[in-house]
């Protein structure tokens, strides 16, 4: 059975696109982008992968990956992180940054009914960053 550090490291590496949530959970903020990270990787019907990570559990991969605020989601596409987003974050924000990164199918997909943004979404005070 391998360890839940080392499937975190596999989910992380996997080739395609991940989004990786690093939150407190049971923070307010993180509990809402966390439902917002689950329903685009839900629409995106297996093309993008999630994992969402304690960032207080695992603080040396925290550490690794440079995350030091909560919550924060890191895009990697085929293990290599492309794109960041600090804070709270929307589906549309979100959406859009996707759309720039994953392959047309993807995009596409992400552009169904159920991707509508959900009202109860936060405006956004995420800054944006590409690494």
């Amino acid at each position: 059975m391998q360890s839940s550090s080392s499937i975190c490291e596999l989910t992380l590496a996997r080739p395609g696109l991940v989004m990786a949530l690093f939150r407190a959970h049971g923070s307010d903020a993180g509990d809402r982008v966390a439902a917002i990270v689950t329903g685009l990787a839900q629409a995106s019907t297996g093309r993008v992968g999630m994992i969402d990570i304690d960032a207080n559990a695992r603080p040396a991969l925290a550490a690794r990956y440079y995350v030091t605020q909560t919550p924060t989601i890191l895009l990697l596409k085929d293990g290599v992180v492309v794109d960041r987003v600090i804070g709270s974050a929307t589906r549309s924000l979100l959406e859009r940054l996707l759309k720039t990164r994953a392959p047309r199918d993807v995009a596409g997909r992400l552009d169904s009914p159920r991707s509508t943004r959900s009202s109860s979404a936060p405006r956004s005070s995420a800054a944006l960053a590409s690494t």
